[in-house]
Protein backbone atom coordinates (compact mmCIF):
# COMPACT_ATOMS: atom_id res chain seq x y z
CA UNK A 1 0.00 0.00 0.00
CA UNK A 2 3.11 2.81 0.61
CA UNK A 3 5.98 0.72 0.09
CA UNK A 4 8.81 2.42 -0.59
CA UNK A 5 6.92 5.88 0.07
CA UNK A 6 9.44 8.41 0.56
CA UNK A 7 7.43 11.34 1.87
CA UNK A 8 6.27 9.39 4.30
CA UNK A 9 8.17 9.99 7.93
CA UNK A 10 5.54 9.42 10.59
CA UNK A 11 2.19 7.70 11.83
CA UNK A 12 -0.50 9.20 13.43
CA UNK A 13 -3.51 7.86 15.09
CA UNK A 14 -4.38 4.27 12.58
CA UNK A 15 -6.92 2.07 13.84
CA UNK A 16 -7.67 -1.42 12.31
CA UNK A 17 -10.14 -3.28 14.01
CA UNK A 18 -11.90 -6.17 12.82
CA UNK A 19 -11.13 -10.06 11.16
CA UNK A 20 -8.60 -9.72 8.99
CA UNK A 21 -7.56 -12.02 6.05
CA UNK A 22 -4.09 -13.68 5.40
CA UNK A 23 -1.55 -11.25 4.62
CA UNK A 24 -3.60 -8.39 4.48
CA UNK A 25 -1.57 -5.69 6.31
CA UNK A 26 1.87 -7.47 4.05
CA UNK A 27 4.85 -5.29 3.48
CA UNK A 28 2.10 -2.13 4.38
CA UNK A 29 5.49 0.29 4.97
CA UNK A 30 8.11 -1.63 3.63
CA UNK A 31 10.92 0.05 2.88
CA UNK A 32 9.44 4.04 3.66
CA UNK A 33 13.13 4.51 4.45
CA UNK A 34 12.07 8.14 6.04
CA UNK A 35 9.63 6.88 8.41
CA UNK A 36 10.89 7.93 11.74
CA UNK A 37 8.23 7.04 14.34
CA UNK A 38 4.98 5.85 14.99
CA UNK A 39 2.58 7.24 17.37
CA UNK A 40 -0.89 5.54 18.49
CA UNK A 41 -1.54 2.67 16.07
CA UNK A 42 -4.40 0.32 17.48
CA UNK A 43 -4.13 -2.99 15.54
CA UNK A 44 -7.54 -5.08 17.03
CA UNK A 45 -7.45 -8.46 15.27
CA UNK A 46 -10.16 -11.09 16.49
CA UNK A 47 -9.67 -14.47 14.74
CA UNK A 48 -7.65 -14.08 11.49
CA UNK A 49 -5.61 -15.24 8.98
CA UNK A 50 -1.95 -16.09 8.56
CA UNK A 51 0.79 -13.66 8.10
CA UNK A 52 -1.34 -10.73 8.58
CA UNK A 53 1.26 -8.09 9.96
CA UNK A 54 4.17 -9.82 7.72
CA UNK A 55 7.10 -7.52 7.14
CA UNK A 56 5.46 -4.74 7.65
CA UNK A 57 7.69 -2.29 8.47
CA UNK A 58 10.59 -4.09 7.03
CA UNK A 59 13.57 -2.29 5.82
CA UNK A 60 12.23 1.08 7.29
CA UNK A 61 16.06 2.42 7.92
CA UNK A 62 15.40 5.23 10.01
CA UNK A 63 12.12 3.95 12.02
CA UNK A 64 13.54 4.55 15.65
CA UNK A 65 9.93 4.74 17.72
CA UNK A 66 7.44 2.15 17.94
CA UNK A 67 6.66 2.41 21.18
CA UNK A 68 3.31 2.96 20.88
CA UNK A 69 1.69 0.11 18.53
CA UNK A 70 -0.59 -2.27 20.16
CA UNK A 71 -1.77 -5.50 18.38
CA UNK A 72 -4.67 -7.00 20.08
CA UNK A 73 -6.92 -10.25 19.90
CA UNK A 74 -5.93 -13.59 17.88
CA UNK A 75 -2.44 -13.83 16.36
CA UNK A 76 -2.55 -15.78 13.45
CA UNK A 77 0.30 -18.08 12.31
CA UNK A 78 3.59 -16.22 10.96
CA UNK A 79 1.64 -12.70 11.95
CA UNK A 80 4.37 -10.32 12.59
CA UNK A 81 7.11 -12.68 10.99
CA UNK A 82 10.00 -10.15 10.33
CA UNK A 83 7.90 -7.50 10.93
CA UNK A 84 10.68 -4.69 11.95
CA UNK A 85 13.64 -6.59 9.88
CA UNK A 86 16.18 -4.48 9.33
CA UNK A 87 14.91 -1.38 11.14
CA UNK A 88 18.49 -0.46 11.59
CA UNK A 89 17.25 2.37 13.85
CA UNK A 90 14.77 1.07 15.94
CA UNK A 91 15.64 2.60 19.64
CA UNK A 92 12.13 1.79 21.27
CA UNK A 93 10.24 -1.25 20.21
CA UNK A 94 6.23 -1.52 20.63
CA UNK A 95 4.49 -2.12 23.96
CA UNK A 96 2.20 -4.81 24.80
CA UNK A 97 2.85 -6.91 22.38
CA UNK A 98 3.97 -10.09 24.80
CA UNK A 99 1.01 -10.50 26.33
CA UNK A 100 -0.83 -13.57 25.28
CA UNK A 101 -1.60 -17.10 26.19
CA UNK A 102 -1.16 -18.62 23.01
CA UNK A 103 2.13 -18.27 20.41
CA UNK A 104 1.18 -19.35 16.89
CA UNK A 105 4.26 -21.39 14.88
CA UNK A 106 6.53 -18.25 13.67
CA UNK A 107 4.47 -15.68 14.78
CA UNK A 108 7.46 -13.40 16.11
CA UNK A 109 10.01 -15.20 13.47
CA UNK A 110 12.82 -12.85 13.10
CA UNK A 111 10.51 -9.67 14.38
CA UNK A 112 13.33 -7.83 15.44
CA UNK A 113 16.40 -9.33 13.49
CA UNK A 114 18.69 -6.78 12.51
CA UNK A 115 17.49 -4.11 14.37
CA UNK A 116 21.30 -3.29 15.20
CA UNK A 117 20.08 -0.56 17.68
CA UNK A 118 17.71 -2.08 19.97
CA UNK A 119 19.06 -2.36 23.24
CA UNK A 120 16.20 -3.19 25.48
CA UNK A 121 13.10 -4.79 25.26
CA UNK A 122 10.91 -3.53 28.59
CA UNK A 123 7.64 -6.30 27.95
CA UNK A 124 9.74 -9.58 27.74
CA UNK A 125 8.88 -10.06 31.33
CA UNK A 126 5.05 -10.57 30.94
CA UNK A 127 5.59 -13.78 28.58
CA UNK A 128 5.40 -16.24 32.19
CA UNK A 129 2.79 -17.85 33.86
CA UNK A 130 2.78 -19.65 36.95
CA UNK A 131 -0.07 -22.30 35.55
CA UNK A 132 2.10 -23.36 32.71
CA UNK A 133 -1.25 -22.01 30.39
CA UNK A 134 0.92 -20.14 27.96
CA UNK A 135 1.57 -22.38 24.57
CA UNK A 136 4.26 -21.44 22.49
CA UNK A 137 4.41 -23.29 19.05
CA UNK A 138 7.33 -24.19 16.48
CA UNK A 139 9.71 -21.65 15.70
CA UNK A 140 7.68 -19.09 17.88
CA UNK A 141 10.56 -16.55 18.96
CA UNK A 142 13.06 -18.29 16.08
CA UNK A 143 16.00 -15.54 15.22
CA UNK A 144 13.28 -12.94 16.90
CA UNK A 145 16.60 -10.96 17.99
CA UNK A 146 19.38 -11.84 15.55
CA UNK A 147 21.63 -9.97 15.01
CA UNK A 148 20.50 -7.33 17.52
CA UNK A 149 23.82 -6.51 18.74
CA UNK A 150 23.34 -4.30 22.02
CA UNK A 151 20.24 -6.14 23.18
CA UNK A 152 20.49 -7.80 26.08
CA UNK A 153 17.12 -9.97 27.30
CA UNK A 154 16.76 -11.85 30.46
CA UNK A 155 13.95 -14.19 30.12
CA UNK A 156 13.51 -15.37 33.89
CA UNK A 157 10.64 -16.87 35.15
CA UNK A 158 9.22 -17.93 32.16
CA UNK A 159 6.92 -21.03 32.29
CA UNK A 160 5.04 -22.71 29.87
CA UNK A 161 4.50 -25.39 27.44
CA UNK A 162 7.71 -25.32 25.06
CA UNK A 163 6.80 -28.17 23.37
CA UNK A 164 7.06 -28.33 19.59
CA UNK A 165 10.41 -27.10 19.11
CA UNK A 166 9.29 -23.82 20.02
CA UNK A 167 11.88 -21.69 20.25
Amino acid sequence: MFQKCSALNNINNIKIKGWLPSYALLEMFKECTNLENINYTNIELYINGEGVCRSMFIGCTRLANVSKLYIRGNLGKECCYEMFKNCANLTTPPTDYFKRNIYPESCYYAMFSGCSKLAKIEDMKTISDSGGSIQFMRNCFAYMFYDCRLLHVHWKGIKGNFSNNSC
